[in-house]
């Protein structure tokens, strides 16, 4: 046991003495002095010259900024004064192209009576068969050429057949709220043209909402026409097509008198008492106007059904003394029937029916000889023209994209207009439209769209057109 307890201690201090001695604590290294800052640069004081210029810079810094400033207050004023104009006012420009075939006129001379043989006491020449407007080339309804025509007494376009490009209108469109229910909406279109430029107002009217319950609006001044449909909207900015439908002419005046619009439910009626007719005063201008005793009164009235975003079923009429003469029992009269339909599946469709006539007057034997019902050697409606009408279309398109909208319409006209021995339009009149309508950005928007006349029992002659717009708005 001795042994073993020797043995034990001798092989413990070996395996002691085997392990590696501490590692000595490493000695302290006094640091080094930092080095002292070097001393700043001292400024030599400036000269005078030098302090002149500096005050000088400083005070053109000054000067600046004080310029800065003001020009920053101008421009906060401007824009707190425009920023109320955009509602306010909105500027479109309409350009386009177009071609026309034949001479660009839609109406030819009766040479000889050939077609026309009941009205052999008028010159050949001023026997007119076609419609005057049937080449329009524009949202303004303007033909190409006038060509013969003795109705319309400015050839505007002039084109003579030969294709053109042309700005149509750049227009002014103003509306806005005065307060307590007070607001005012007007447009002016500067129609750059052959020679002189023109200028036409197209409304300029005070609107007052009486109630705040109660959608009622009257208004006075340059008004819209309450005919139909297609007179909302005939300016080049919201027509879907380039050019307006044959009856227009009767329906998208714009005469000087009063209205009240009342929507109630699915009720919309409208009236107006106005100077005269509601026809398109810019190829029905007459020098010789005068005011009656008694206004024109016209009336609209549409229910809307429940088919697709709505079907609006409407009725219109108007009666009062014929324009372009004096007398109140000279009278002229119009009905019609228009119907729209809303976004169905897509789809929108218009539709309208007129009819019309102005009785016109006759001098002495001319007079006797209607009232008999004989032959006169004296012309009729020598005092004032005498016009019948029947008109009628249907204008059908379909939103394919929300950027595209193909369109077909299909419109008819049959007239007799009468001047004396001055003219006498005979119009058996077809058209066929084809166009589209592209949407190219929110205020901009193009049209192209092509027209087939065909004369109804007379023979045919070249007045295709070919027409396109381009839109371009501020709103």
């Amino acid at each position: 046991m001795r042994r073993l307890g020797i043995l034990t201690i001798v092989a413990t201090s070996g395996v002691a003495h085997a392990w590696p001695e501490p590692a000595p604590e490493p000695t302290a290294v006094a640091p080094e002095p930092a080095p002292e800052p070097a001393p700043e640069p001292v400024d030599p004081i400036p000269t005078p010259a030098e302090l002149a210029a500096r005050i000088d810079a400083l005070e053109q810094r000054a000067g600046n900024a004080e310029l800065v400033e003001q020009n920053v207050e101008t421009l906060a004023e401007t824009v707190h004064t425009l920023v109320p104009l955009r509602r306010f006012l909105t500027i479109y420009i309409d350009v386009g192209w177009f071609h026309v075939g034949g001479n660009g006129a839609g109406v030819r001379s009766d040479v000889g009576h050939r077609n026309i043989r009941d009205f052999d006491d008028i010159p050949a020449d001023w026997v007119l068969v076609g419609d005057p407007l049937s080449t329009a080339i524009n949202s303004r309804g303007e033909p190409a050429d006038i060509g013969a025509a003795r109705a319309i007494a400015t050839d505007t376009v002039n084109s003579d057949g030969n294709p053109s490009f042309i700005v149509n209108a750049l227009g002014l469109a103003i509306g806005r709220t005065i307060g307590r229910g007070i607001s005012i909406a007007g447009l002016v279109e500067f129609l750059p043209r052959p020679g002189a430029d023109l200028t036409e107002v197209g409304l300029a009217h005070i609107d007052y909402r009486p109630s705040r319950t109660l959608d009622l609006v009257l208004s006075a001044g340059k008004i819209d026409s309450v005919l139909g449909v297609e007179y909302r909207a005939q300016d080049a900015p919201r027509r879907l097509t380039v050019t307006p439908s044959l009856l227009c002419r009767y329906t998208c005046g714009r005469p000087f008198g009063v209205q009240g619009r009342l929507t109630r439910g699915r009720l919309l009626a409208a009236l107006s008492l106005t100077n005269g007719d509601n026809f398109n005063e810019r190829f029905e201008i007459d020098e010789q106007t005068g005011y009656h005793l008694v206004p024109t009164a016209a009336a609209h009235l549409q229910w809307i059904l429940p088919v697709g975003q709505g079907l609006e079923v409407g009725v219109s009429g108007a009666a009062g003394p014929q324009d372009g003469q004096s007398a109140s029992h000279v009278h002229q009269w119009h009905y019609g029937f228009d119907l729209r339909l809303r976004d169905l599946r897509g789809v929108d469709v218009y539709a309208e029916f007129v009819q019309g006539k102005q009785q016109g007057s006759s001098a002495g034997a001319a007079h006797a000889a209607d009232a008999m019902m004989v032959p006169s050697p004296v012309a009729h409606c020598g005092i004032a023209q005498c016009l019948t009408y029947k008109a009628a279309y249907v204008l059908a398109s379909k939103r394919v994209r929300p950027w595209l909208t193909p369109y077909a319409r299909v419109d008819w006209r049959g007239a007799r207009h009468q001047r004396g021995l001055d003219f006498l339009y005979v119009t058996r009149a077809l058209r066929a439209t084809a166009g589209v309508h592209l949407v190219m950005t929110s205020r901009m928007i193009a049209k192209v769209e092509y027209t087939a006349n065909v004369e109804l029992g007379t023979p045919q002659f070249p007045n295709n057109v070919l027409t396109t717009s381009v839109v371009v708005s501020t709103d």
